[in-house]
């Protein structure tokens, strides 16, 4: 097994504890201490050397080609030797400006061996996003795709930053330079004797800065170590039943863009682990998502919902055909509406559907599970939920969540980290929820989420879980506009998307949405809703979450 335990005993591997003097959840098994505490480059030479030199670990969907360990290897060693040839310097940030071209592999395990912390950029932000967000990263080398030469020209123009040494590009009229400059072979004796930059601390010192998602305001720049990206990459498939762990028969998929946190842990599996993967240049949805599922034939797959659904529309009804390959489907950056559950049980008939819960910030999941967001923590994450007061609750009592990751969390890059940081080493998340009885932990909402006014608190997420039962609803989403500083000016609306299938009356569809609400709301509660409102499409975020920040704007001009 290589994503729990040897012992295969779901129990044992999930154990979680509570400390009620500390008021502490604790998963207290922790089996990947020895492999997580190292750097990514030992951890890469070492799978290299171990594998087949001629298995293949990638396939390139969009060029057709396939990657074995040999090629990636030696072409890691090579961009390792010339970046340090050009005078990078460890802790130097190298940028990756594309979507997951055949390079990024050999790019990402070059400069790391380097030294190097790695950057996958959003290529998708907007000009000010842009500009913050490579200030802030403070590049030493980019390397980018032709398609993006003038986004990333202009933003360079504008921001002219200080520690930029390199611009490369990794295709178009300039390929050769690329590669004269970074793949020119290395004689055989230094392939056998390469070793990398040392990691003197892997839990201290920075392997990558990824971003958050930006679904709560403009990405923030995480720093992650190595020992913290390698424990993500061992428990991401982790669930309470110990279900289909990977081996060597696995085949994995992220139907996300390249800087989604997905893409870096299953580049690691793939690198580490010794299993193939697909690689999709750009987010895998629609039809063009369903092709490579249908060519490829993968068996794990991870998307966030709406990339998913977008690919489960293509499908004909019956069609249980096309996605058969497919035993283990982990959706992530928001809870999957039961109208995905449908389809998935209905077209990929032998697979099983978990909602991971996790962050940027710890690198992958906390939690794994098939009906809630949450469920058990995955192991060695301990969690607290607090009060308005900052205390610590016990069982079923609704509060923010601080956690406490196996390796520790080096913070946000460039802003005061502080306020994110509690005395005891645990970190506000800036979700909400609850443990029950069982140590089962509840996902309510995004604290910055809850709608509270006159007294009455309203969790979204319950509301859009109520409004969903109703069979034309596809999905729900309730939002407060842009805070003002007179409550009478608020709106608190809710926001719908039908079914297509639907055949009733848009007014009898709306009658019946304010009846489950009737039903199950207080009427204080009922009455803080002004208006609902179906919509065509929900806005989404650069990585495909729905777009709070934007729904609120809109119901602000209601």
């Amino acid at each position: 097994m290589l994503t729990s335990n040897s012992g295969g005993d779901s129990h044992q591997f999930l154990n979680i504890q509570f400390d009620a003097t500390n008021k502490v959840w604790k998963s207290v098994n922790y089996p990947y201490g020895n492999v997580s505490n190292r750097s990514i480059g030992e951890a890469f030479l070492k799978s290299m050397r171990s594998l087949d030199p001629n298995k293949v670990l990638e396939y390139h969907y969009d060029v057709r080609r396939e990657k074995c360990v040999k090629c990636i290897y030696k072409e890691s060693i090579d961009v390792s030797v010339n970046l340090q040839r050009l005078g990078l310097q460890k802790g130097d940030v190298v940028v990756l400006f594309t979507g997951y071209t055949y390079m990024t592999s050999a790019l990402t395990f070059g400069s790391l061996m380097a030294g190097a912390i790695v950057n996958y950029f959003e290529v998708q932000l907007d000009k000010e996003g842009l500009d913050d967000v490579m200030a802030t990263i403070q590049p030493s080398i980019i390397f980018y795709e032709e398609i993006f030469r003038h986004k990333i020209q202009n933003c360079l123009n504008r921001i002219k930053p200080v520690s930029l040494k390199y611009v490369f590009a990794i295709d178009g009229p300039d390929l050769e330079v690329f590669e004269s400059e970074f793949l020119k072979p290395c004689d055989e004796e230094v392939y056998t004797n390469f070793q990398p930059l040392l990691i003197a601390n892997p839990e201290e010192e920075t392997a990558f800065i990824v971003l958050t998602s930006g679904s709560t305001g403009l990405p923030k720049a995480i720093q992650l170590s190595h020992a913290a990206v390698l424990n993500g990459m061992y428990i991401w498939w982790a669930n309470p039943e110990n279900y289909e762990p990977l081996d060597c028969n696995s085949l994995l998929f992220s139907l996300s863009p390249l800087r989604w946190i997905s893409q870096l842990e299953l580049l690691m599996q793939s690198a580490i682990l010794g299993i193939k993967r697909i690689c999709a240049n750009r987010a895998a949805i629609g039809s063009y998502g369903l092709c490579i599922l249908r060519e490829t034939q993968p068996t794990h797959i991870f998307s966030v919902p709406s990339f998913f659904y977008d690919i489960l529309l293509e499908l004909p009804k019956n069609d249980d055909h096309s996605l058969m390959s497919l035993k283990y489907i982990q959706l992530g950056g928001e809870f999957p509406s039961e109208a995905i559950s449908e389809k998935v049980r209905l077209n990929a008939v032998n697979a099983r559907l978990y909602y991971s819960y996790g962050m940027s910030e710890v690198s992958g999941s906390i939690t794994n599970d098939q009906t809630i967001s949450g469920g058990k923590l995955q192991p060695g994450y301990q969690v607290q939920i607090l009060n308005e007061n900052m205390e610590p609750e016990g069982y079923n009592k609704n509060g923010r969540l601080a956690v406490r990751t196996p390796y520790k969390f080096l913070g946000y890059k460039a802003l005061d980290n502080t306020k994110y940081f509690l005395p005891n080493g645990f970190f506000l998340n800036g979700d909400y929820g609850y443990f029950d009885r069982n140590n089962i932990l509840h996902v309510l909402a995004r604290y910055a989420d809850l709608i509270k006014i006159g007294g009455v608190v309203i969790i979204p997420q319950v509301v859009e879980s109520l409004v969903a039962t109703v069979a034309d609803i596809k999905l729900a989403r309730l939002v407060e506009s842009a805070k003002l500083s007179a409550e009478k000016n608020r709106v608190v609306c809710l926001f719908l998307t039908l079914k297509n299938e639907s055949s009733i009356s848009i007014g009898d569809i709306l009658e019946k949405v304010k009846q489950v609400m009737r039903t199950k709301l207080s009427s204080q509660e009922f009455d803080l809703i002004h208006k609902i409102k179906i919509i065509d499409n929900f806005p989404l975020t650069t990585c495909g979450k729905i777009d709070r920040i934007a729904l609120s704007q809109w119901a602000a001009l209601l």
